[in-house]
C-alpha cells in the first residue's frame, strides 16, 4: 500500500520484550481497580450477597429503568437488564466510545490533510511549471507565450537559501505577479519601491519571531544580502520529506542577483488556455518536442497535486489501522459483556421461553441491549472524538506543515454507521447463543 517493496518480516527481540512489557503492564493496571474493590468487601457481606438481585432496584437509575413501562416490552426489558451490571456496561460503553472517537479522529485528520493540500495549490494560478538545465534569457517568457496553447507565462527563480543556520526555499517572483495568489497575513506584498524587501511564510515567521520591519541576512551559494521583512503570507506547504524550515519570497531582480543569474531565468510558471489533465499533457508534450534541445523539465500542477494527495494516503492508512485495532477491542468488549449477560440469565431465558417467548424475542432483547450500548458509546465517542481529532491535526501540523482543521458533519454520520455496524457484528454470537 505504501508503494514500497518490503523484503520480508523481521522480528526484533526488543520488540517482543516491549510487547510482553505492554501486555503485562496493561493487564496489571486494569486489574488494580477491581482488585481494590474486591478487597474492600467484608467477609460477611460477601457471604450474604446473592449476586445481581441483591442490590438491584435500590439505585435511582434502577428505579428510573423500572418506570419505563410505556415502552414496548423488548426495549423496556433491555433497558432494565442494562441497569443490572452498571460497572461492566460503563466499561463497555467507554470501549465503544474510544473506537468511535478513533474513527472520528482518523476521518477528520484525513479530511484536514486533503483540505489543506487543496488550499495549498489554490495559491498557484499556473497549470504547469517548466524549467531548463541551463539558464535562458528573461525574454524567453515571451517565446513561451507565443505558443497557441499558452495563456500566460512568468519567469520565476526557485533556489535553496540559508538564513543563519536555517535552510529555506527562496522564490523569486515578479512583484506584480498574476500567477501567485498570495494570502497576506501581515504587512504587504513585494513592491518595486522596496527592492530589498522579503515576504516570509507564516510558520517560519512565527517560529523565528519575525515581523514586518525586521532585517535578516539571506545567503544563496555563498552570496549574502541583508533584506527587510515587508510581509507574511499564508503559504507553508512543502514536501512530506522536506528539511527546509520555510519559504521566503523576493523580487525577481533580488533573486537573480543572489543567484548570480541576472538577466536570465531557468524556471517558468505557465498558465494554459485549459487546465484539465489531457489538455495540459498534450500542451506540455508539444512544448517538450519543440524545445528538446534545451532539455526542458516539466510538471503539471494537477499531477503534482494528485501526487501529494497520494502521499498523504500513507497517513490515512496508519490512522485507519489504529482505528481497526481499537474497534476490535471495542467489539470484543461488547461480545464479552453480552456473553456474560447470557450466562448469568440462563434461568431467566428459560422462564421467557416457557412463557411462550420465541428465539426471535431473545435475539431482539440482546440486539437491543447491544444497540443501546452502541448509542451511548457513540454519544461519548463524539465528545472524545473532537478533541482527539484536534490533537492529531495539531501533531501533524507540527511534523508536516500547518493543516486546516476540518470536522464536517458527514463525519459524525459515518461514525454513527460505524458504531452501529460494530455493535451488530459483536452481538451476533451472544444473541444466537441465547
Amino acid at each position: 500500500l505504501f508503494n514500497l517493496t518490503i523484503g520480508g518480516v523481521t522480528v526484533d527481540p526488543l520488540d517482543v520484550a516491549q510487547g510482553v512489557l505492554v501486555g503485562v503492564g496493561v493487564t496489571t493496571l486494569a486489574a488494580l481497580l477491581p482488585a481494590w474493590r474486591g478487597t474492600r468487601i467484608t467477609v460477611r457481606k460477601a457471604l450474604d450477597s446473592y449476586g445481581i438481585s441483591a442490590t438491584y432496584g435500590q439505585g435511582w437509575l434502577d428505579r428510573m429503568a423500572k418506570r419505563m413501562s410505556g415502552l414496548p416490552r423488548v426495549p423496556a426489558m433491555s433497558i432494565r437488564n442494562l441497569a443490572r451490571r452498571k460497572g461492566r456496561n460503563v466499561v463497555t460503553v467507554m470501549a465503544i466510545a474510544l473506537a468511535t472517537a478513533a474513527f472520528l479522529a482518523a476521518q477528520s485528520t484525513t479530511e484536514s490533510v486533503t483540505v489543506s493540500i487543496n488550499q495549498a495549490y489554490e495559491v498557484y494560478g499556473s497549470d504547469a511549471w517548466v524549467w531548463f538545465q541551463s539558464p535562458v534569457g528573461l525574454g524567453f517568457a515571451q517565446t513561451l507565450r507565443s505558443l497557441p496553447e499558452v495563456k500566460q507565462v512568468e519567469a520565476w527563480v526557485v533556489r535553496g537559501a540559508e538564513i543563519a543556520e536555517d535552510r529555506v526555499t527562496m522564490w523569486g517572483v515578479p512583484p506584480d505577479t498574476g500567477l501567485y495568489k498570495y494570502r497576506l497575513m501581515a504587512g504587504r506584498w513585494l513592491t518595486e519601491l522596496i527592492p530589498d524587501g522579503v515576504v516570509l511564510s507564516s510558520r517560519y515567521a512565527e517560529v523565528k519571531g519575525l515581523k514586518p520591519g525586521d532585517r535578516l541576512e539571506v545567503a544563496v551559494a555563498g552570496r549574502a544580502q541583508w533584506l527587510t521583512v515587508v510581509g507574511v503570507v499564508d503559504d507553508n506547504a512543502q514536501g512530506l520529506q522536506s528539511s527546509v524550515r520555510g519559504k521566503i519570497f523576493v523580487a525577481m531582480e533580488t533573486a537573480s542577483r543572489l543567484s548570480n543569474t541576472s538577466g536570465s531565468a531557468d524556471f517558468f510558471a505557465v498558465r494554459l488556455l485549459q487546465g484539465d489533465g489531457p489538455y495540459v499533457e498534450e500542451a506540455l508534450g508539444k512544448l517538450e518536442r519543440k524545445y528538446r534541445a534545451l532539455s526542458p523539465g516539466m510538471l503539471a500542477a494537477y499531477a503534482d497535486k494528485a501526487q501529494s494527495l497520494e502521499a498523504s494516503k500513507i497517513l490515512s492508512i496508519l490512522l485507519y489501522a489504529m482505528t481497526i485495532i481499537v474497534a476490535t477491542i471495542g467489539g470484543i468488549g461488547i461480545a464479552n459483556t453480552l456473553t456474560l449477560n447470557v450466562l448469568e440469565r440462563r434461568r431467566e431465558i428459560g422462564i421467557m421461553r416457557s412463557l411462550g417467548g420465541r428465539n426471535t424475542h431473545l435475539v431482539q432483547v440482546f440486539f437491543t441491549e447491544a444497540l443501546l450500548l452502541g448509542a451511548a458509546g457513540f454519544i461519548f465517542g463524539l465528545a472524545l472524538g473532537l478533541p482527539l481529532a484536534w490533537f492529531l491535526v495539531a501533531l501533524m501540523s507540527a511534523v508536516l506543515f500547518p493543516l486546516q482543521f476540518a470536522f464536517p458533519l458527514e463525519v459524525a454520520g459515518t461514525a454513527f454507521l460505524f458504531t452501529v455496524a460494530l455493535t451488530i457484528v459483536a452481538s451476533i454470537g451472544p444473541a444466537l447463543g441465547a
